[in-house]
């Protein structure tokens, strides 16, 4: 399939305003192990049997801090950055993964804004047991996410979620193992970093989790540039035939 890398400058823009003294909303603080930090690859042709069904795309919901160059500690709002980095994961899929009938986080949003209290806040989801050092594989999904992802889905006819859980930045070298170090002898290695998306799969009127995984971007020198590739890539695995 052929890439078309996301260069939209009202949406970089958008990021790039939203870097600079940390608050607490929208961040997942994980343990220091490195269970945390292993990257587990989505499985490949992961939305076959999907072509032609409505599946809900929720928003992403946590951003990891303390990464190495404090990318994060520098973002005066992560939940605002969540927000625009949803509209770049959305936006890849629609124009990749187009064999699936989307529905994106703003419509989730203006269903909760008409629910009157009967529709869940799409951006305060509990997906706290399907943070990647929390989950353990066949797990069934309990409650109190069960409940709530079966009020998210009864206005929009469809029982398939696929769910952004977090975002994290890492060096390449914690985060592909294998991958040769930097050259230091002409100066200091570059300041980047990638993105890592964790992700799941759901059924949510069965309760179970199909699948759970990780997607990685390029290196890059700023964390919008580095989830702008992480969308790209996103939406080529999950738009492969």
């Amino acid at each position: 399939m052929r890439r078309f890398p996301i260069r939209s400058p009202l949406l970089l823009g958008a990021l790039a305003a939203l870097v600079a003294v940390a608050h607490a909303d929208g961040q997942a603080n994980a343990p220091a192990n490195s269970q945390a930090n292993k990257v587990h690859p989505i499985p490949g042709h992961a939305l076959t049997g999907m072509e032609g069904r409505g599946l809900i795309l929720l928003p992403l919901q946590f951003v990891r801090p303390g990464d190495k160059l404090g990318w994060v500690a520098a973002m005066p709002s992560p939940r605002d950055f969540l927000h625009v980095s949803d509209s770049l994961i959305g936006a890849s899929l629609v124009n990749r993964a187009y064999r699936q009938k989307w529905v994106l986080p703003a419509a989730l949003r203006r269903a909760f804004e008409r629910g009157a209290g009967m529709i869940p806040d799409p951006d305060a989801l509990p997906e706290q047991q399907l943070l990647p050092y929390l989950w353990k594989p066949k797990n069934q999904l309990t409650d109190p996410l069960a409940g709530v992802l079966r009020d998210i889905i009864v206005p929009h006819d469809s029982r398939y979620v696929l769910a952004p859980v977090e975002l994290r930045f890492a060096s390449p070298y914690d985060a592909l193992p294998g991958t040769p170090p930097p050259d230091t002898t002409k100066g200091a290695a570059p300041a980047v970093q990638l993105a890592v998306l964790r992700l799941a799969l759901i059924d949510a009127q069965g309760m179970a989790v199909m699948w759970a995984g990780d997607v990685v971007g390029d290196t890059a020198r700023t964390p919008q540039a580095a989830t702008a590739s992480l969308a790209t890539h996103l939406g080529d695995l999950l738009g492969a035939p």
